[in-house]
Parts: structure tokens; sequence; C-alpha cells
């Protein structure tokens, strides 16, 4: 992703069209499943100087999403899971398309209600539309080579219009859909005392946590397969030496929303022995999306305040310590 030049070119009066095309054809391939198309992303702003990549959230019912996914793959996408935000999905293009970022959204999804909030605030705040484009205008002069450098710049500003948004902005859960339980895979790597873990943050709680490395599993994959693959496609890393340390139910609420997971932990160490003698340890996916994971002590884990997601899982460490 830093090899990639960051490019940010003046709004396109095509661009609304080029959303008509991809949403065409999405909401034919998945039918009866789609609820709604939405253009998200600084192309959706009118006026709004951007990088010329389309974002399209489309949103489907929980209960349709596994149904989703197979119609969006028999089309040449392919599935990436949630990427750490629960309740979006992201795809990868067709081979050979120009490049645009399609997520599978359930109506409920923090993410998706994110993506509107802002998008919305700029739309009806054209001081805050302007303003955005002339940090995004710096931060490409500054960090033109760097898009990981570029992203992490503009945080703040995304996640400050995004706090100010008012709720009307975001859409209503659909009463109709139901809850489902995630399966997924995390792996632990541990090192003199210390194990690698992300950090997160619950906007509505306001309360900080850890959570191991790892994502869903696909329909047909095995669990060490698919901890195996969010590591590779995260990070660039190769975890090996896998075994099984237990299986966990987590039981949780996040951003104000109930979920419910079967985690399988597993112990393993990574192939690339300098990532042993970092403090952090920064990856980008391929759809640009920047993951950050920091050494921290297993005593103080233990110890501490902050918790350890998911849940159960510092009590499978601590005995086999």
């Amino acid at each position: 992703m830093k090899d990639t030049p960051v490019r940010i070119v003046d709004y396109d009066p095509a661009w609304p069209e080029r959303f008509q095309a991809l949403a065409r054809r999405a909401a034919r391939a998945l039918g009866d499943c789609v609820l709604r198309v939405e253009h998200v992303g600084s192309t959706s702003v009118p006026g709004l100087a951007a990088k010329p990549v389309i974002d399209l959230d489309v949103v489907v019912r929980p209960r349709d999403l596994p149904l989703a996914i197979q119609r969006l793959e028999a089309i040449g996408y392919t599935h990436r899971g949630e990427l750490g935000i629960p309740g979006r999905h992201a795809f990868r293009v067709p081979p050979g398309e120009s490049r645009h970022h399609l997520y599978l959204c359930v109506p409920e999804s923090e993410g998706f209600r994110d993506h509107l909030r802002f998008r919305d605030h700029l739309r009806a705040d054209p001081d805050a539309a302007r303003e955005y484009a002339a940090l995004k205008r710096r931060l490409a002069d500054e960090h033109g080579a760097d898009a990981d450098a570029y992203q992490r710049a503009k945080r703040d500003f995304i996640d400050a219009v995004t706090r100010r948004a008012t709720p009307a902005d975001s859409p209503e859960p659909d009463p109709g859909a139901k809850m489902t339980i995630k399966a997924k895979a995390v792996a632990v790597v541990r090192h003199e005392g210390r194990v690698l873990v992300e950090r997160g943050y619950d906007r509505v709680a306001g309360s900080r946590f850890y959570r191991a490395i790892g994502g869903h599993i696909d329909f047909g994959e095995r669990a060490a397969e698919a901890v195996a693959r969010e590591w590779r496609e995260e990070y660039g890393l190769t975890v090996e030496g896998l075994a099984l340390l237990g299986v966990v139910e987590n039981l949780f609420t996040y951003e104000g929303r109930p979920g419910h997971e079967v985690v399988f932990a597993f112990d393993a160490r990574v192939a690339e022995r300098e990532v042993y003698e970092r403090d952090e340890v920064v990856g980008v996916d391929p759809d640009g999306m920047r993951h950050e994971a920091l050494w921290v002590s297993l005593a103080g884990l233990a110890d501490g305040d902050v918790p350890l997601s998911p849940s159960g899982l510092l009590e499978l460490l601590i005995d086999v310590t």
C-alpha cells in the first residue's frame, strides 16, 4: 500500500453514474437479498475532491448474508470478511476491473451507520466539506507516497465529524432482522511474557480493550486456515506452529449492540523473526485498511483494567503459561 501513490482529483460529475452502474450490477446479482445500495465515501459528496475510487455499501438482512456472499462471488468478487468491523463484509474487486470498494452490510452495522453519518454531514455542511477537501490535498502532498500515513493522518477529522453527526443521519435497524452467531479464529503469539494484540475502543461505552488477532471463518474453511489467512491479509505475516488452545464462547456488547461468537483460539509463532524485536506491528490490507498490533505484558493483562477480547481467552493463556 505504501507504494500506491495518493492522488486527489477534483470532483467528477461522472462518479454518480459510475456508482449507479456498480449498484445496478450488485442488485441484479443479489436479487431479493438486497435491501438498499448506498453511495458512500468522498465520491458520494457533490463537489468534494477525492481519490477516484467509488465506495458502495450494499445492505442485506443478517439471515441473507451467506447467500449474498455467494452471489457476489459468482460475479467475480472475493469475500474478505469483516476485517475487524462487525456487520460489514469487504470484498476484493473482480480481476481486471477498475478499483472500487464494495461492502456488504447489515442494517444495524455501526460501520455502515458511520459511513452514512460522515457522508450526510459533509453533504449538509459545505464548510466541513471544504475543510476536508483542503485537508486531503495537504495530506496527499505530505504523504503522497505513503497511503498508510495518509489514512492515519485523516483519522482524527473523520472521527470528529462522525461524532458531530446527529442520530437522524443513521438508518433505523431492521426490526425483522435476526442476530447471528459468528464463528471466528484467532492466533496468540507470545514472546518473553508478552502477547501480540490489537487495540480496540467502544465509543458508546467509552471503554478501551485489547483483542486477539484473527477473524471470521469462511464457509468450507477450517479454523486454522482462516486464522493464517487473516494474519497474512492484514499484516503480511506468516503464522506457523498452530496449536489449538481451546474454544471460547463470547457474548458481548459493542457500540451498544449485542454480539455472540464462538472463537477457536490457537497458540502460534510468527515466521518473520524481526516482529519480535518491534514494539508495534503495522499492516495495510489489500483494501487499504490499516491494522496495528502491539506487544502487551501478559501479567499486565491479568492485573490491569483493560480487558482482552474474546472473553475467556485470557484464562486459556494463564492456564498454559
